[in-house]
């Protein structure tokens, strides 16, 4: 089950964010809790992604997941340092091609190459949306 997408700019800033499948009360935060939660979220996967650099016996080793017993996060960072972010329920096996089909076909043909669409303020993109929503839909592990 998927519960939540999230993508992040090279500079930290929470660019986009949907929830899917996940209760009212989570649906209900503030804008100001929001914006709390992203910063955390955006912190813990920079001092996780150093450290699995850190520890690794193989350089170029890379942070991908990790699981709870409530959800698992799936990560991937473009090239470029947008991350994207997958919660989805901890029995949902690796998705990086999943997260790497969203970034290469959905992110930078709707989004990137938008010449009006201004990341910096956020995805405004109907179309990116709509699309996101249709490829994730499809995959056997949303509901």
């Amino acid at each position: 089950m998927l519960y939540s997408c999230c993508i992040f700019n090279r500079m930290g800033e929470c660019i986009f964010y949907r929830e899917w499948n996940t209760s009212d009360k989570y649906k209900k935060n503030s804008e100001s809790k929001h914006q709390s939660q992203m910063k955390l979220m955006y912190g813990f996967l920079f001092s996780m992604k150093r450290f699995v650099e850190g520890i690794s016996p193989k350089p170029e080793s890379q942070f991908q997941s990790f699981k709870t017993n409530n959800y698992k996060l799936h990560f991937f960072e473009s090239p470029t340092g947008v991350k994207f972010i997958l919660l989805t329920d901890p029995n949902v096996g690796s998705i990086q091609n999943t997260l790497q089909e969203i970034y290469s076909k959905l992110y930078v043909e709707l989004v990137v190459f938008n010449p009006v669409e201004k990341t910096q303020e956020g995805i405004t993109n109907t179309l990116f949306v709509k699309h996101l929503d249709k490829h994730l839909s499809q995959l056997p592990w949303f509901n």
